[in-house]
């Protein structure tokens, strides 16, 4: 059976979905993903004519993420129109999905040289903005089976994860992201990538944006629940 390897990996900053303060709130989901095509093909030592097809995972195919999100970046980024575009939708794991997939169509021999991803603008495109859902999904199923921050309510509730918990797990987390900024551990995938500031200065960003290097554990137990305001443990 023939191997399938990742010979490299690149991303773009990650930013808040915020309105007024979210690095990429005038920036399209489809350029940036153009973005990240072009600079994954600037570094492999490869022809682009040799790439065969994009799997590219995104939930909220619609608007600017909609008609094909992958083949719309292949074009964007001005690459090769021999190089195809397929857009894969497994919800939260739909990236995931896009890369596994790639994987298996190299390893059935079916294809040799494959890009996957996936992009998600969560100010733009709100993940239960327009969903409609037949009463009948309902008859024996919670909304949960969709939204992944009920779910995580719901286990939580199930394992005994009490809000202490999830807020010292989460402080954790933002220091050791810090640190690993300030190390350069993140340097080598991040592509700088244009956008606005808190401010609205146009500047050419280069780390992730919601890392909040000065929160506390009182700060965060102060956060009100997201998705269950009465009874909820998960904050945003």
């Amino acid at each position: 059976m023939r191997s399938a390897v990742i010979v490299e990996a690149v991303r773009t900053p990650i930013a808040r979905a915020h309105p007024e303060k979210g690095y990429y709130r005038d920036v399209r989901a489809d350029d940036l993903s153009a973005h990240v095509l072009r600079a994954l093909l600037e570094r492999v030592p490869i022809p682009p004519e040799l790439v065969e097809d994009v799997h590219w995972g995104c939930v909220k195919q619609e608007r600017e993420q909609g008609y094909d999100i992958a083949r719309q970046a292949v074009l964007i980024a001005d690459l090769p129109l021999s190089i195809g575009g397929v857009s894969v939708n497994r919800n939260c794991g739909s990236s995931l999905q896009a890369i596994n997939q790639a994987a298996a169509a190299i390893m059935a021999g079916c294809n040799d040289i494959l890009i996957a991803g996936g992009v998600e603008h969560m100010h733009h495109l709100p993940m239960d903005q327009g969903f409609d859902a037949s009463p009948r999904l309902y008859y024996r199923h919670s909304p949960a089976v969709f939204h992944m921050g009920l779910t995580a309510e719901f286990l939580a509730k199930k394992f005994r994860i009490s809000r202490r918990e999830q807020d010292e797990f989460a402080l954790r987390s933002h220091r050791l992201a810090a640190a690993a900024t300030d190390n350069g551990d993140f340097r080598g995938e991040i592509i700088p990538t244009w956008g606005r500031d808190e401010n609205g200065v146009k500047k050419l960003l280069t780390e992730d944006q919601c890392i909040r290097r000065d929160t506390r554990l009182e700060a965060l137990a102060a956060l009100k629940p997201a998705f269950f305001p009465d009874s909820g443990t998960l904050t945003s």
